[in-house]
């Protein structure tokens, strides 16, 4: 996924750089060439004429132009440098999730929008997890949402989420899946949330077999 945004992000500065140089600056050029073929125009029949208006105008057109000219030449450098990396496809799995949750947090914390992740935690250190997790929930001043599904219980540190933003999942007797809230759960003020679940207070551990690999030989 990773991969797929660098290369649209590289495929949309391209457009934007042969736009720039095919339209958008012809296009100012040959609007300021009528302007000044105008000025000239009503010189020969006015040579007292102020024209100030065209003028100005020119003079804010050829001012933009040298700004979209100047862009482009530092789009191409950056596209330049871009392509010559070696590129995010070679990074670790866990620096590719760690970019793209980036991203998506950048996004919500510019305009309100529902972030659902599923495995949250892929590739990430339970002590990244944890941060990643207070940078949004502690960060985030717009009306975002973070819906992440995951099976790490580092994430039932103490004091991270609110009781009732965690929600468990568990197979009842007919296969089943019951949801349920921590909230649901009567708890002391020097209880400790992971340590309760690990020893199955709240249900929704995984289940295990009896399992083993028997060595024939031994």
């Amino acid at each position: 996924m990773l991969e797929n945004y660098s290369k649209s992000v590289l495929i949309e500065a391209n457009t934007m750089l042969e736009m720039s140089r095919r339209m958008i600056l012809p296009a100012i050029e040959c609007y300021e060439n009528k302007l000044a073929g105008a000025v000239a125009a009503k010189k020969a029949v006015s040579p007292s004429a102020a024209c100030v208006y065209e003028g100005d105008i020119i003079a804010k057109l050829s001012d933009l132009a040298d700004k979209v000219y100047s862009g482009a030449n530092d789009l191409e450098k950056a596209i330049g440098e871009a392509s010559g990396e070696s590129d995010i496809i070679k990074e670790s799995l866990s620096i590719k999730r760690l970019s793209l949750l980036a991203l998506a947090f950048f996004e919500a914390f510019t305009k309100p929008k529902v972030l659902v992740i599923d495995d949250y935690g892929m590739f990430l250190h339970p002590e990244v997890l944890i941060y990643l997790t207070s940078v949004f929930t502690n960060g985030c001043k717009r009306a975002s949402q973070l819906i992440a599904v995951d099976c790490n219980p580092t994430l039932l540190e103490d004091g991270l989420l609110r009781r009732d933003a965690v929600y468990f999942a568990e197979k009842d007797s007919f296969g089943s899946t019951m949801y349920y809230p921590l909230s649901n759960f009567r708890m002391g003020p020097s209880s400790k949330t992971r340590a309760m679940y690990e020893s199955g207070a709240f249900g929704a551990l995984p289940i295990t077999s009896e399992f083993r690999f028997v060595n024939e030989e031994a």
